[in-house]
Parts: structure tokens; C-alpha cells; sequence
């Protein structure tokens, strides 16, 4: 009808250093501008993008604000394809000519993955034919401070080749892919679970995307990377949908109470992965 149901924009810049200084709180003023439901998990960059100043976070509210009144919608969209390369998984979606891809490294540990990585990402991605193409790091298995080396995904490295490789074979697939009618479904919950517990203002966002028969979820946690396995089994858990993906935003307002606060450190997997299975079920209603 015209209205803003929902918004994707995965900002390439992290959400930090800590609390709300610098971009801390990046997640929340973009929720603050949308319209709709406002979805911006981790893209690829990592703390040497973290912005000096909040000021600067007015800078990208306003380019996401013109980008909005300037975009152009199409009705289809392919079904969710999910390709392996190496390290890398990466499940995406076509909406006419562009695409939204979700990377994960799990069930490996890792951290944020350096910007000129993802940008090399996206350019093989369109080389297929696509045009935009929002790369989310999914940002959803990590051991925190105990595993020695914190993850960080740089140029060069072997998994910054499978994360390049996945993206060319995903952007081929999904210009193979016919497009059907595409339908949208959104839920949300603030949760009862507060900072101190690793989950931010935002809560838990999901998305159900519908093109023919197939349905894919993408799960929004709003926090700081996730305990390794949780993103598993929310997948496994979730029997409404095809297929499905767990995204966090990165958003480092967990991280005032404690350097290392990740989704699922602190908070009963059973109790969260029922939050989840509800919100696929409501955002499906819808």
C-alpha cells in the first residue's frame, strides 16, 4: 500500500567502540529513521572504520535517507540459495537485478571481516550480472577472549579467498534462478533480556522472505557475536521455514558491562531458541 514494511541496511562501518560513543549506537538511530521494521546486522568492517564522533553517524543517517527516497522496488525476488566454499557459507537472495547475501564462518570462530575483503566479495558477486549487492557478515560464532586469536577475516588469508569464491558461485546461481512473487513477513521482540544479559535495545528481528513456495528466515539478534553452536541450533529448531540464517548487529552497547558479552554467554539457549521459533511463526502470519 505504499507504506515501509521493512528495512535492510547492513552499514559498513561497526557499531563502536563501546556503549554510545563513536557509533555505538548506530543500530538504534537507523531503527530510529525506518518507517518499518529496520534490520542493520554487521557488513564487513572492522575497528580501524570505527567512526571518532557520533556527529558522524548524522552523516550516514543521511545518505541512508536519500538512498530511500531514491530506490526502486520490484515485485519477485528468487528463492533463498545457500552455496559452501572452503570456510565460507553465504545464503542470498535476487530481488530483480540486485541481492542481499549472509556470510558465516561457523561452525569456525571469527570475528569482523576486513572492508576491502567484503568489497572484493561484492565485486565478484555483480561480476555475474547483479547490480547492488548488501553483503552481511552474519557475525554469529565466536569463543570471545578464550580461544587465543580473536578471528578477524584480512586480505590475503584463506578465508578471505573462500568468502570471495562463495560470492562469485552465489551471484551466478541467483541470476540462473527464476524470480516468483515475492511476499514479506516481519516480527519483533525487545525480549525481557537487557545489555548485561548481551542483548541491545533492539531485541530479536526476524524476517521471513516468501518467493513461490519457498521460505527463508533471517534472524536479527541485536549483540555482539554468539556463542559457538547456539547458531545451529536456532536453524535446526526451525522446521516452519526452507532454510534460515542468524545475523547479530555487532552492537557494542553489551559490551559496557563486559569486554566479552556474547548472544547466548548469559541466557538460557531454550528459553531463546523458543523466543525465535515464535517470531518465525508470527513474522509468517504476517
Amino acid at each position: 500500500d505504499g507504506e515501509e514494511k521493512a528495512r535492510f541496511a547492513p552499514p559498513m562501518i561497526p557499531p563502536g567502540p563501546m556503549g554510545n560513543i563513536g557509533g555505538g549506537n548506530l543500530p538504534v538511530r537507523l531503527a530510529k529513521l525506518a518507517d518499518g521494521l529496520s534490520f542493520a546486522p554487521h557488513a564487513t568492517a572492522g575497528h580501524d572504520f570505527n567512526l571518532v564522533t557520533e556527529r558522524e553517524v548524522d552523516t550516514i543517517c543521511e545518505t541512508v535517507e536519500e538512498t530511500v527516497e531514491n530506490l526502486e522496488y520490484t515485485g519477485t525476488a528468487t528463492r533463498g540459495a545457500r552455496v559452501a566454499e572452503g570456510e565460507a557459507t553465504l545464503i542470498g537472495h535476487a530481488f530483480g537485478d540486485d541481492a542481499l547475501l549472509v556470510n558465516t564462518f561457523a561452525p569456525g570462530r571469527a570475528d569482523d571481516i576486513d572492508f576491502s575483503v567484503g568489497l572484493s566479495a561484492v565485486s565478484k558477486a555483480q561480476a555475474s550480472g547483479l547490480d547492488d549487492v548488501l553483503l552481511v557478515d552474519g557475525h554469529n560464532c565466536n569463543d570471545g577472549l578464550d580461544g587465543g586469536e580473536i578471528g578477524h577475516v584480512v586480505p590475503g588469508s584463506q578465508r578471505s579467498f573462500d568468502l570471495i569464491r562463495a560470492a562469485d558461485r552465489l551471484g551466478e546461481r541467483l541470476q540462473n534462478l527464476n524470480q516468483d512473487r515475492l511476499r514479506l513477513g516481519t516480527a519483533w521482540d525487545r525480549t525481557e533480556w537487557e545489555p548485561e544479559d548481551g542483548i541491545g535495545p533492539l531485541g530479536i528481528r526476524v524476517a521471513v522472505i516468501e518467493a513461490g513456495d519457498h521460505r527463508t528466515a533471517y534472524i536479527l539478534f541485536d549483540g555482539n557475536n554468539m556463542e559457538p553452536g547456539l547458531r545451529e541450533r536456532i536453524i535446526d529448531a526451525l522446521d516452519a521455514v526452507d532454510t534460515a540464517e542468524v545475523m547479530t548487529s555487532d552492537t557494542h552497547v553489551v559490551n559496557t558491562v563486559d569486554a566479552d558479552n556474547q548472544v547466548g554467554d548469559d541466557i538460557p539457549e531454550d528459553e531463546m531458541i523458543a523466543l525465535v521459533r515464535s517470531l518465525v511463526t508470527e513474522a509468517i502470519e504476517d
